[in-house]
């Protein structure tokens, strides 16, 4: 199912966006809908609360009159919660189009041209959606989401119960998950590995190896645990080493 929101303060597109959506749906083209309209300036508040609900993909109005801000602002402020969802930006006005840059989005359309974009537009989504997933890390903890970009993982370490990912940057960004090592792992793919039974690492970001330890950028290392999941590690580097 996907989840769509409609974020558009006139009645008339409101309900022509609407339509268009349920015409697809009915062609059996698409998977079925799930949509929530977005009229009033209280309910767009609501797309960037705290506690906001996250959509697949959000049709977007650029000019918000009852909104203290424009679309294009809104989805700014939508992507810092939930950074997979789709805009797909929407205007009577094509003077927008080169404003739309301004921020992450899948497709621009225009509304008198709705019924020949819309299909066009929603079959983005679908491969942006495929695509996204495979490059962010979806967890929870203690109610709290977060979406982990795979490629910046350094690696992860198990302590009881609690799984901790270490991310680059200046400090190291911490993400902590209930997730086992084993779970992460399998979700992660081949780029990932457990080189101690308390850690896994990405292979992309091993620089070389001590003894019984893996180093990895910016200078520091992890425990291997025996022999043999040294051996493996070694082995996997160096096919990705060699595949480059």
């Amino acid at each position: 199912m996907l989840h769509i929101a409609i974020c558009e303060d006139e009645e008339l597109y409101l309900k022509a966006i609407q339509e268009h959506l349920q015409e697809l749906a009915a062609s059996e083209r698409y998977e079925i809908f799930d949509i929530h309209l977005y009229s009033k300036s209280e309910e767009q508040k609501q797309l960037y609360a705290k506690d906001a609900p996250k959509f697949d993909v959000i049709f977007m109005d650029i000019e918000l009159k009852g909104l203290e801000m424009s679309g294009i602002e809104l989805s700014k402020r939508i992507h810092q919660i939930h950074p997979l969802t789709q805009i797909i930006f929407i205007t009577q006005y094509e003077e927008y189009c080169s404003d739309v840059y301004e921020e992450k989005h899948v497709y621009f359309i225009h509304k008198p041209k709705m019924d020949i974009y819309m299909p066009k537009a929603l079959e983005k989504v679908i491969e942006e959606l495929k695509t996204e997933e495979k490059n962010f890390l979806h967890i929870n903890y203690k109610r709290k989401e977060s979406y982990v970009p795979v490629q910046d993982i350094l690696y992860l370490e198990r302590n009881k119960r609690i799984t901790t990912i270490y991310c680059t940057g200046e400090p190291l960004r911490c993400y902590e998950t209930g997730e086992k090592l084993s779970e992460l792992i399998e979700r992660l793919g081949q780029n990932f590995i457990v080189c101690h039974r308390s850690y896994a690492v990405n292979i992309s970001k091993i620089t070389g190896f001590e003894k019984r330890r893996v180093c990895i950028v910016g200078e520091m290392t992890i425990p291997i645990g025996n022999n043999s999941e040294e051996m493996e590690v070694k082995q996997r580097f160096a096919q990705m080493f060699t595949l480059r």
